[in-house]
């Protein structure tokens, strides 16, 4: 098990927790935002995405690995919100970045300690979400 990762993992669950954020140096690597015309609808419905990742809590490995909690914000359209959908849903993850070989883990909780969601990892797909933060955090690009 990577040190850090656990690291991360304990100061998340705290942070998770306690609902209160013990880092709040987010910095947004990805958004967007799209239309869909519903024909069953009849209507244009508008969604949008933002992507952040904690500055604070980046632990970087001596190999030059890279640990950091990211928030994803998802904003739904009107029409769904007046029908019961939550405005915006919030979601957070702890990502393991394979700098030098191009690849990321999601970390998941698994009992005592973390572990992760793929066992390889993934291949990061040129212009994702992921391959922004992977130039934000391995490459240190803006």
């Amino acid at each position: 098990m990577r040190q850090p990762a656990v690291s991360l993992f304990l100061a998340s669950s705290l942070f998770l927790a306690s609902g209160q954020a013990w880092a709040e140096n987010w910095v947004e690597f990805h958004n967007e935002s799209w239309s869909h015309d519903s024909k069953k609808l009849k209507k244009k419905l508008y969604f949008s995405n933002y992507s952040y990742y904690d500055a604070d809590s980046l632990i970087r490995s001596a190999s030059g690995d890279v640990t950091v909690l990211i928030r994803d914000i998802s904003h739904n359209d009107r029409f769904y919100v007046g029908k019961g959908i939550p405005e915006k849903e919030v979601v957070y993850k702890r990502i393991f970045l394979m700098c030098a070989s191009r690849k990321y883990e999601v970390i998941v909780e698994g009992g005592d300690e973390s572990e992760t969601q793929e066992s390889m990892g993934e291949g990061i797909k040129p212009g994702s979400a992921y391959d922004k933060l992977f130039k934000k955090v391995c490459m240190g690009g803006s």
